[in-house]
């Protein structure tokens, strides 16, 4: 359950920098809270993801590949659903 915590903080840091970098009216106060909010709930994870990890001092390489393969399969499904309208209009 907390690991699930810890990449839903992720990629909700990742898509929040997207929608706003994307938007037609950035909205750099709503990233701000949110990103501050999201590195408040991942630095309090990081005591249960480093005994998570074992006491070999090494991440497994599976958890970066599947973390990647994740964020990069929600990116993707998002940017399908809701794609980013185009600002210049002819």
């Amino acid at each position: 359950m907390p690991l699930t915590i810890i990449i839903i903080n992720i990629i909700a840091l990742v898509m929040g920098f997207l929608r706003t970098v994307f938007s037609v009216i950035p909205q750099w106060n709503k990233l701000l809270g949110s990103m501050f909010f999201s590195f408040w709930v991942l630095s309090h994870m990081y005591p249960f993801a480093k005994g998570l990890m074992g006491k070999r001092g090494r991440v497994p390489t599976i958890i970066y590949v599947w973390a990647g393969i994740l964020s990069i399969t929600i990116a993707l499904l998002w940017i399908t659903v809701d794609p980013p309208s185009d600002p210049i209009q002819t």
